[in-house]
């Protein structure tokens, strides 16, 4: 057996020599959020290779399909397309991606218990008790730095590549939450330098039309006030946070320390179907109590009461030709997105998606109740009592939630809450 003084050093990974009619890029690639998950183990990032070629490439076929998969007029259409420059089963991708650079910094991320809106961006990631007031989130999850980032593909799929890749770098990002703000991207190269960039970019690679099967780039994002990437991050997760949940909004307000009652439908409606009401919660009567508005936002969604009395934990999941599944993503992109290092612009972007047509909940294994599409949107349900929905007409809960978004970026050209 040789000594270990013997065996020689690993060599260097090789760089690829373009090929004759074939691009190389370089680009360098910060962090300006913090990277959750990410790694080969689920809620971890990787120490000594967090940023996965398998992970970018999945980022780059998702916005791909949003933007140069979109005239596809045919879910397999959009099949055969991918498969070209992609890849599939029997042949291998004609675009080869791989990543350099030092590993990330690892840290934990502390956030203050009450009053931080990342709270309500990260709370699959969040650990106990960092003291009385704040909030961590574990150091193994957690990432910031930068990476650079190569490419190399045929000259004549440069147009497909460049969509993807900055529709990738403004508008997605890197690890879990990435449509709640973590893991966002700033390449000098490929973001956006201000606001009307911004809206310039979604005009060049949104489309129009019905929503196909696939989620699709709009041709409009709606934009708040450039700030520092941590500001502008707490600034728009704030907005969804005060929608469904704050007071005068989303719920009455509170007494003595405790929240008040939520003026959305769904707390009534799983009251009703499942006959089980506490004491000091009795019934609202301006509320319906057979409405799911919110499961617009994307699904599933736990639902969990406090008090004795009160409903047991139930879930609410999408259906999709008749037959439940476990998650709708949802169609809401909440992010800061990066037009330097250190400025980032608030950004609501609505995905174009399908209706949600159906929804199932149950409580473990046992389904309780099926609502339709009457029950997820309806004019109705922006009328009644001081409705979360009254900010638009269409009783829709994501049309609220644009409309109240507006209101508070740009009260001037807001609609009236009625």
């Amino acid at each position: 057996m040789p000594k270990l003084s013997a065996i020689p050093a690993c060599p260097a990974t090789p760089t690829p020599t373009p090929r004759h009619g074939f691009i190389k890029k370089e680009y360098t690639i910060t962090l300006i959020t913090p990277m959750c998950g990410g790694g080969v183990q689920t809620n971890h990032v990787d120490a000594t290779h967090p940023f996965r070629e398998t992970s970018i490439r999945g980022q780059l076929q998702f916005w791909w399909r949003a933007t140069r998969g979109a005239p596809c007029p045919e879910t397999n259409d959009l099949k055969i397309a991918h498969q070209k420059i992609w890849g599939a089963t029997d042949h291998a991708s004609k675009i080869k991606v791989w990543v350099s650079g030092p590993p990330p910094s690892l840290a934990p991320m502390e956030l203050a218990r009450y009053g931080d809106p990342r709270l309500y961006a990260l709370f699959p990631v969040l650990i106990g008790d960092g003291g009385r007031d704040r909030r961590t989130i574990r150091t193994e999850i957690a990432a910031t730095g930068k990476f650079t980032l190569n490419l190399q593909y045929p000259s004549d799929l440069a147009e497909d590549v460049d969509a993807a890749l900055r529709a990738w770098i403004n508008f997605g990002g890197l690890g879990m939450r990435t449509r709640r703000g973590c893991g966002a991207l700033y390449c000098p190269e490929l973001s956006a330098k201000n606001v009307d960039a911004v809206q310039g970019l979604a005009q060049g690679l949104g489309t129009g039309g019905p929503a196909h099967l696939w989620p699709t780039l709009p041709k409009s994002i709606l934009c708040g006030a450039p700030a520092a990437p941590d500001a502008a991050w707490k600034n728009v997760i704030q907005l969804l946070q005060t929608f469904r949940q704050g007071e005068d909004v989303g719920r009455n307000p509170g007494r003595d320390g405790r929240a008040g009652r939520s003026r959305w439908p769904e707390p009534e409606t799983i009251r009703r179907i499942t006959n089980r009401r506490a004491a000091s919660h009795p019934r609202l009567e301006d509320i319906p109590d057979d409405a799911f508005p919110r499961a617009e936002f994307g699904l599933p969604i736990i639902f969990h009461f406090k008090d004795d009395g009160e409903p047991r934990d139930t879930t609410l999941y999408p259906v999709a030709n008749n037959m439940e599944v476990d998650r709708m993503a949802s169609p809401l992109v909440l992010k800061p997105l990066a037009i330097s290092e250190s400025t980032a612009v608030p950004i609501v972007l609505r995905l174009n998606t399908p209706q949600l047509e159906q929804v199932r909940l149950c409580e473990r294994e046992k389904v309780l109740d099926t609502a339709g599409n009457e029950q997820i949107r309806n004019p109705e349900l922006a009328k009644y009592k001081k409705s979360p929905l009254a900010y638009s007409d269409t009783g829709s809960a994501l049309d609220a939630f644009i409309a109240f978004c507006i209101k508070k970026w740009h009260p001037v050209t807001a609609p009236g809450r009625k």
